[in-house]
């Protein structure tokens, strides 16, 4: 319970303040940007296993809750969600 609200906040808070910009700020190379997110949603995640706990293995992380909470924290999917969000907002 302790990881998925501490994970659940930690994405919230990451995707949020890369969402915003996306969505309501202009600047050269958004649109490359927000494609490059989107792109990297076409990358199955069993890919990224290994690195990811080659990390935390370097991190000396191992055995430990911010092994589970911080490696996904940035996730592609919560940045277009809040995205998303941030357009529908008036």
């Amino acid at each position: 319970m302790i990881a998925a609200t501490l994970h659940a906040a930690l994405v919230v808070a990451t995707a949020a303040l890369a969402a915003y910009p996306l969505a309501r700020m202009e600047f050269r190379g958004r649109s490359v940007i927000l494609a490059l997110v989107i792109g990297t949603l076409l990358v199955p995640p069993v890919i990224l296993i290994i690195p990811s706990f080659l990390v935390v293995d370097q991190l000396g992380w191992l055995n430990t809750l911010a092994a589970v909470i911080v490696p996904t924290a940035a996730s592609a999917f919560g940045v277009f969600f809040m995205r998303q969000f941030f357009l529908s907002i008036p």
